[in-house]
C-alpha cells in the first residue's frame, strides 16, 4: 500500500519525495497507536480470532475507499481517510495473528515460530507487491506522465490489495478455531482438585503472573485433596510454559480466549507485544534469568 500511496501522490498529484514521504506519516502513527494501546485490550476482550477476521475487513475497506483516489485529488480527501482506516485494519489483524502463531508452538520453539512468522511475513508482502505491481501495470500504471493511465493502475493495485485482505477474512472465519473454555471456579494451580481447570489470574504489578489468592473450600477431614495436572515451567531464558487443563484471567476477571489448548507461553521478560502470552522476544533482546529452583533444604541452610 505505502508503495503505491507513494507513487500516486508524487506522480498524479505531483508532491516531491519529501513531501510524499511525510504524507505517510499519519499511517505510521496510527499503526503504533493501534497496535500499541487497543490492540491488545481488544484482543484481550474478543480474542484473536474476531480481531483478525475484523481486522483484515476494515483493511479491505480501506483499501477499497482507497480505490477511488482521482486524478485531480488531494491528499485530506483521496488519501488521509483512507489511508487511516486501512492501517486501523492492519494494525488489528497484526497482533492477534502473530500471537496465535506464536503461542501455538511450544515454548522452546518460540523463537523458531517467531522468525517463520517475521519471514512468512516479509516473503507475503515481496509476493504481494509483485502480484500488485503486474496488476497496475496491465491497467496503465506503466504510462508515465498520462495521470489518468497512472491512476486506473494504482486504483486496481488498491482494489486487487482490497480482494486479498477480504479472501484472507474469509479463509481465517472459516479456519480459526477458538473455543471458549468450560468455566470453573477460581482456584489456585496448586490447589485444583483433578479434572477441574485451575486459574491463572494475572495482577496489575507489572504484568506478572500469580496464583489467584482465593482458594477453595476445605475438603473434609477424612479425604485428601488431589493436586492438579497443571504445571508451570519455567524454560531456559525463555516463557513460562503451562501445561494442562487451566483458565487464564486477569485482574478484573476477564478470561483469556485460549481455544482448547492445554499449552500455552506466557512472556517473562516483559518485552512481548502480546502479553501475557511470549511472542518470542526474549530470544531478540537477550533476556536471561535464574533458572535453577532452590530445594526447601537448601533454603533452611541459607
Amino acid at each position: 500500500m505505502w508503495f503505491f500511496l507513494n507513487l500516486y501522490l508524487q506522480q498524479v498529484l505531483g508532491l516531491g519525495a519529501f513531501e510524499g514521504g511525510a504524507a505517510l506519516l499519519p499511517m505510521t502513527v496510527a499503526i503504533m497507536i493501534m497496535m500499541i494501546v487497543a490492540a491488545p485490550r481488544l484482543m484481550n476482550r474478543f480474542g484473536p480470532k474476531p480481531m483478525v477476521v475484523g481486522g483484515l475487513l476494515v483493511l479491505a475497506g480501506g483499501m477499497l475507499w482507497l480505490s477511488f483516489v482521482r486524478t485531480d485529488g488531494t491528499f485530506a480527501a483521496d488519501v488521509l481517510p483512507a489511508s487511516l482506516v486501512a492501517a486501523a485494519g492492519m494494525a488489528l489483524a497484526f497482533i492477534p495473528s502473530l500471537s496465535t502463531a506464536i503461542s501455538s508452538a511450544r515454548p522452546e520453539e518460540g523463537g523458531l515460530a517467531s522468525g517463520i512468522v517475521n519471514t512468512a511475513y516479509q516473503v507475503g508482502s515481496a509476493l504481494g507487491l509483485a502480484a500488485m505491481t503486474a496488476l497496475a501495470a496491465s491497467q496503465g500504471a506503466q504510462q508515465l506522465g498520462d495521470p489518468q493511465a497512472l491512476t486506473d493502475g494504482f486504483s486496481a493495485a488498491f482494489l486487487g490489495a482490497a480482494g486479498i485482505a477480504l479472501a484472507g477474512s474469509l479463509i481465517a472465519a472459516v479456519t480459526l478455531r477458538q473455543p471458549r473454555p468450560p468455566l470453573a471456579e477460581p482456584t489456585t494451580a496448586a490447589e485444583a482438585p483433578t479434572g477441574e481447570p485451575a486459574v491463572l489470574t494475572q495482577t496489575h504489578r507489572r504484568g506478572e503472573l500469580a496464583g489467584s489468592p482465593r482458594r477453595p473450600p476445605l475438603p473434609p477431614p477424612d479425604k485428601e485433596e488431589p493436586m492438579s495436572d497443571v504445571s508451570i515451567t519455567a524454560t531456559e531464558n525463555g516463557a513460562l510454559s503451562v501445561k494442562g487443563p487451566f483458565r487464564l484471567v486477569d485482574a478484573d476477571g476477564n478470561e483469556y480466549e485460549i481455544g482448547e489448548r492445554k499449552r500455552v507461553a506466557l512472556c517473562r521478560c516483559g518485552g512481548s507485544t502480546t502479553k501475557p502470552f511470549c511472542d518470542g522476544t526474549h530470544s531478540r533482546i537477550g533476556f536471561e534469568a535464574a533458572e535453577r529452583a532452590v530445594a526447601a533444604s537448601e533454603v533452611g541452610q541459607a
